[in-house]
């Protein structure tokens, strides 16, 4: 394992790119399921540092052992509906995780739009939170509305929030709000704007 060849500069571009897409697929996921499960305290999430280090840790020990993404997945929230809410549930997934390799060909068998319909049901248990969303407030509306349409037309959510924040910060601007503008909130501004250009042209050089 090279690590000093894979921090070459020429490598920076794409190490940033994949960071970001990492930290906010994780922040839309995390958040997203927090809120289902019921473990948000207003706008705040107590626990969702401790879930983005075991995210961070996940991640890591992952790309170390050669595995595709041990990250956050929308998909935990198929749990939730079913009335998981504590460790328990990601516990025994794991070990049906662990389980699943030798039932791997009955498992191959079943066709992938056989089981987009569970998806499908998780989605619809997810967008009920639309409804918390102020879509008279154009400040808390237009963000809204450009993130959740951009997340499928793009297939990322990472994409969907940098245009959401992105979006935020220039009606803040234009209505001559720039005063509300919090240091934090213009640098994750300015790393989305840089991630949307950085990420268009490995795309276009790909």
């Amino acid at each position: 394992m090279d690590v000093a060849a894979a921090l070459k500069p020429v490598y920076w571009i794409p190490i940033f790119v994949f960071l970001y897409i990492s930290l906010f697929d994780s922040m839309g996921s995390l958040t997203a399921v927090s809120y289902r499960a019921g473990l948000n305290v207003g706008d705040d999430i107590p626990a969702l540092d401790r879930m983005f280090i075991t995210d961070a840790s996940g991640a890591a020990a992952g790309a170390v052992l050669g595995t595709s993404t041990v990250t956050a997945y929308i998909e935990s929230g198929a749990g939730i509906a079913s009335g998981g809410r504590t460790g328990w549930t990601a516990l025994f997934t794991g070990v049906l995780f662990l389980i699943a390799p030798v039932f791997a060909g009955v498992i191959a068998v079943v066709p992938s739009y056989a089981t987009a319909v569970a998806l499908v049901v998780v989605g619809l248990y997810f967008v009920k939170q639309i409804r918390e969303i102020d879509f008279s407030n154009f400040e808390e509306g237009v963000p809204a509305f450009f993130t959740i349409l951009l997340m499928p037309l793009t297939y990322s959510i990472a994409t969907g929030i940098c245009f959401g924040i992105l979006s935020y910060i220039c009606i803040l601007v234009i209505s001559g709000k720039w005063r509300e503008l919090k240091p934090v909130l213009v640098l994750i501004g300015l790393f989305s704007l840089i991630y949307l250009v950085l990420n268009t042209r490995v795309l276009g050089n790909s």
